[in-house]
């Protein structure tokens, strides 16, 4: 698994990526349909790449897009 954030303009998401279950899972504190999209399509070239750079490094991994999951278990602010 690899962990990363991510920038939205004005507020950062956390990433997993999942390579075991080929999918890509965030975590916004301030979760809304705003920054979920703007999570897809800063993730968009990711998910579709990912799976091809892991299969060059000898991976075995389920072919691409991996799906984009917002967690519903994220712990939320109320100031957003």
């Amino acid at each position: 698994m690899v962990y990363m954030p991510l920038n939205l303009d004005h507020h950062w998401v956390a990433i997993k990526m999942n390579f075991n279950a080929s999918r890509i899972i965030v975590y916004d504190s301030l979760r809304s349909t705003t920054h979920t999209r703007k999570s897809t399509m800063k993730l968009a070239s990711i998910f579709y790449v990912l799976p091809n750079v892991l299969r060059s490094m000898s991976r075995e991994v389920e072919d691409g897009p991996w799906p984009i999951i917002v967690s519903q278990r994220a712990l939320q602010q109320n100031n957003g």
